[in-house]
């Protein structure tokens, strides 16, 4: 027969198939993608034997086997992705320098990404640039666009005689006219194997090839969904199925968060290796290398990480893009650090690499000096360090400057090359850098490659390949051929679980395997609308029948979620034993998340059984119960309160210090009123807390905004309030800056620091010069940096500056102090009550006080009725003035006595708690009953 259909469920179900075809000489075996070429010879066994001439090749490679066999002189070339990039960009620029026309949003660098999808997915499906101007209306600015740029492309390479790869059957079908090729097509026998449908192009060489005389077998998985459109649908004809339609069995693993899902499977398959665990109920432990994952690209590294914790031996089955080698994490330091300026932090990274100076690099020495700059660094550096810093900037040098696809390479080739000489010394020195060692030099192989077929493509590109790409562009066609250039990983040894990245390919199977990440999130995730041809101009083509367009082309994004549901349910058809469905309850950052659709649809489909086994362990089971099974030492066993004596019989609460003081400042007292313990901790005993992340220092910021706003004042009072405090501020700023942290307005890597801060200093301002309104009329005087007169209280004497004060005309005074925080976090504090207890002392009345936050820029205080109305701020119903007074009162008596004695007291239910430095030494977990815990909040 010229033309078989065979359809399977399980891909055991095609070895008697596979084996039992005719003998035929010469017969050609297709598959999607080089990892089903080896797992096809597997299942055809001897089959391959018997006909010692078959071929097995992938679909891409069809075109290379027919000019083989019709002796094609000139073949054409097919370009590779970083190519393809090359060629959409020169066009891009020809149509800009000629006047095009596009949209703001085409106008991106994004766009050129979009372009090339969007084009590859036309040619695929044959649609010619005139039947797209049938669906954009003549105002349609993008769609005209997109069809110049796509008739562009195509006769671009035509021109050349360059081929996409997307178009290599639409060639091959040429290749069908020429002398010979009828009967080459006679002695053909085809089968293609794993294909679940075809596209417009396919389908058309398939038909030319059955109408030639060549005989084509078809195997195409089924995943038993209600109204699919596979090949019986594009074909019709029903096929002989060879596979029984019964369900296949599948175990939910739930995890509490993405990483505890990784982790739940692994120590559930340690444990079953030897003999314990969830999953014994399951038979016998089928072995490590009867066992597969499934893992979201995104997700490796934690996979590597958790899988390599405990110990489980893997095989990762899959190629890396060289974005994900060590080679590109070089070169995206090295860019990066030239794009700051050569900052102090970047270039330590990036010296570090291994590939450059590694241990040597004296990283706190050099920190300390904190050079910057390419002078900077020049003159604290040398020997091996020096001349790998300067490696680094002729790289970036290079990028910068631009030039011919060819030359960056090269420099980038330069510059990783010099890197590899002292690979071999590495793996001598740390054995543990093995296989990174092996992944930078198969990424510099790769490199190479790309360098001799370019040279050759370069002639076939023509003027295309011999543009000069400068800046964005030059760093972006690099990234093009990193993202589009794969390396092979070391090849695994025997006993081996295999590990894939996203899905495996259609041929494999195993006795048990793992799918993660089986939420909605995933399947179906995220489906878009192309903005260059959407849902509506997609409709208008399948509905144009004399286009002569298929089902299948252009699939509108219900048909995408229906071929999304068909790769989910091929998965788990991979488990011939057991398939477990793994998700969490929550992703990284804690949101609920639910688990796919699809899952439930596969259920009621008879696809899997409709009451699938659960495993589930949530995030409280993070720590192993005392009657559970342990991996130690990789996990950690939870202590049972119940039974073990943890805590002393006899315990005291800590907070008894031999130091005394009898001197204290206001400005402390809000930190004995959160919890006396950390006061003595902070300002008796004046233990160092742990440095704020970031280069940007909070309190030399502090110091400066403060000093702004004493000469802000100043001239204000001297100038009569003759300028605005926001135009003051803006002219003081720099100023201010200088003086106390000049860093803050030269550093490149601060302008992000320096530009907030300046923003929240003018919403200060403006804030202060609405208050002017009312409040000048009222004021006679203004004092900044006050020295207060000492209070003393029970022996302690109590002392302080203030950042503000205003002397009214009817003798009372008003406070002010400037805050780094929220205003709203004041609310309820007592320095400035207890600033007002010292002033009164010499018979002065206070008639309120506030707090300026620089974050929110607000005001938040308390105020005597008559003023709080006149200067329009909210009132308070739970405080007052007095009250406040006399709160403060009690707080300085209650300090005074903790100085005189040493007792301090820890309050352990403050608020505090959660942000203090010093948790582990007041022991609150002991005294509360709880484990200690880690808290991130800041």
């Amino acid at each position: 027969m010229p033309f078989e259909l065979f359809t399977y469920r399980r891909v055991d179900d095609l070895r008697p198939a596979l084996r039992g075809l005719p003998p035929v000489r010469g017969r050609v075996f297709l598959v999607a993608a080089s990892g089903d070429r080896e797992l096809l010879e597997h299942l055809l066994d001897g089959g391959l034997g018997r006909n010692p001439d078959c071929q097995v090749r992938r679909w891409d490679e069809i075109y290379r086997f027919f000019t083989e066999e019709l002796d094609v002189k000139n073949p054409r070339v097919q370009i590779d992705p970083p190519d393809h990039w090359l060629l959409l960009h020169a066009i891009m620029e020809r149509f800009r320098a000629s006047g095009g026309e596009l949209p703001l949003g085409a106008q991106r660098r994004g766009f050129l990404s979009l372009l090339g999808t969007q084009i590859r997915e036309l040619i695929r499906e044959e649609i010619a640039p005139e039947v797209l101007e049938q669906v954009y209306g003549d105002d349609d600015v993008l769609g005209h666009a997109f069809i110049r740029l796509y008739r562009a492309y195509l006769d671009a390479l035509d021109s050349r005689g360059l081929s996409d790869s997307a178009g290599v059957t639409t060639e091959t079908r040429r290749l069908l006219d020429l002398p010979g090729a009828a009967e080459v097509c006679r002695k053909l026998d085809l089968a293609l194997v794993g294909f679940s449908s075809f596209t417009h192009s396919q389908l058309a060489l398939l038909r030319a090839l059955v109408g030639a005389g060549a005989s084509v077998r078809v195997f195409a998985p089924v995943a038993g969904s209600a109204g699919a459109y596979g090949a019986a649908q594009q074909f019709g004809v029903d096929g002989v199925s060879l596979s029984r339609a019964q369900p296949f069995e599948a175990v939910v693993m739930e995890g509490g968060d993405p990483r505890q899902e990784l982790e739940h499977a692994a120590r559930s398959l340690v444990l079953w290796e030897q003999g314990a665990g969830p999953l014994t109920e399951f038979g016998k432990w089928p072995g490590w290398d009867g066992i597969a994952f499934s893992v979201p690209r995104s997700r490796m590294a934690e996979a590597r990480e958790v899988l390599s914790r405990y110990g489980v031996p893997c095989a990762w089955d899959f190629r890396l893009k060289v974005t994900e080698t060590p080679l590109w994490a070089l070169v995206t330091s090295c860019l990066e650090a030239a794009s700051g300026g050569w900052q102090t932090e970047p270039v330590l990274r990036l010296l570090s690499e291994p590939w450059l100076c590694g241990y040597s690099l004296d990283v706190s020495q050099l920190r300390k000096r904190h050079p910057r700059g390419i002078r900077g660094w020049r003159a604290v550096l040398e020997g091996a360090a020096a001349d790998a810093f300067e490696r680094c900037t002729a790289f970036a040098a290079a990028v910068a400057g631009g030039g011919r696809a060819i030359e960056l390479l090269t420099a980038l080739r330069t510059f990783a090359g010099r890197s590899a000489l002292s690979v071999s010394a590495l793996i001598r020195e740390a054995p543990e850098l093995d296989e990174r060692v092996g992944l930078f030099a198969e990424a510099l192989r790769e490199l190479d490659r790309k360098i001799l077929f370019i040279r050759e493509v370069v002639r076939d590109l023509g003027e295309f390949g011999e543009q000069k790409l400068t800046g964005a562009d030059a760093r972006a066609y690099l990234a093009a051929w990193a993202e589009g250039t794969t390396v092979a990983q070391p090849q695994p040894e025997s006993g081996c679980m295999t590990v894939f990245a996203d899905s495996p390919p259609t041929l494999f199977s195993s006795p048990c395997f793992f799918l993660f990440g089986a939420e909605s999130l995933q399947w179906p995730g995220s489906l878009k609308e192309s903005p260059v041809l959407d849902e509506a101009r997609k409709t208008k083509l399948h509905e144009a029948g004399e286009l002569g367009l298929d089902r299948s082309h252009l699939p509108l994004l219900s048909e995408q979620r229906a071929q999304r549901e068909f790769l989910f349910r091929r998965l788990i058809a991979c488990g011939n034993r057991l398939t477990f469905v793994c998700h969490s309850a929550a992703d990284a950052q804690d949101r609920p998340q639910e688990m796919t659709p699809f899952f439930q649809s596969a259920q009621r489909g008879g696809w899997i059984g409709s009451e699938p086994r659960q495993i589930v362990r949530r995030l409280d089971g993070i720590l192993d119960a005392p009657d559970e099974e342990a991996l130690v030492p990789v996990e950690s066993r939870r202590p049972d309160l119940r039974t073990e004596s943890t805590l002393p019989a006899v315990r005291t609460r800590p907070g008894l210090f031999s130091v005394r003081g009898t001197r204290a400042s206001f400005s402390s007292i809000d930190d004995y009123a959160g919890c006396p313990y950390f006061f003595a901790m902070r300002h008796l005993l004046r233990l160092p807390e742990p440095p704020r992340e970031g280069e940007y220092d909070v309190l030399r910021g502090g110091t400066a905004v403060h000093l702004l706003w004493e000469r802000v004042w100043q001239v204000y009072a001297a100038s009569g309030a003759k300028s605005g405090i926001a135009v003051l501020a803006q002219g003081l700023f720099d100023e201010a800056l200088e003086a106390v942290y000049p860093e803050l307005l030269r550093s490149p890597s601060l302008r992000r620091d320096l530009a907030s801060l300046r923003w929240r200093v003018e919403r200060c301002a403006q804030k202060q010069d609405e208050l002017e309104v009312f409040l000048r009329p009222l004021r006679e005087s203004v004092e900044c940096e006050l020295e207060l007169p000492p209070l003393a209280v029970g022996g302690v004497t109590f002392s302080g500056r203030c950042d503000r004060l205003d002397r009214l005309r009817d003798g009372r005074f008003l406070l002010w102090d400037y805050k780094a925080g929220r205003s709203e976090n004041y609310k309820k504090a007592l320095q400035l009550a207890g600033y007002a207890l010292a002033l009164e002392q010499n018979g002065s009345s206070c008639a309120g006080w506030g707090y300026f936050g620089l974050r929110d820029g607000g005001v938040a205080g308390l105020w005597r009725d008559d003023l709080r109305s006149a200067l329009s701020l909210p009132v308070s119903r739970t405080m007052s003035v007095e009250g406040q007074m006399d709160a403060a009162s009690e707080l300085l008596s209650a300090l005074a006595g903790s100085l005189n004695t040493g007792q301090f007291v820890p309050l352990y239910e403050s608020d505090s708690c959660r942000v203090c430095s010093f948790a582990a030494l007041c022991r609150r977990g002991e005294f509360r009953g709880e484990l200690e815990e880690e808290n991130d909040d800041e």
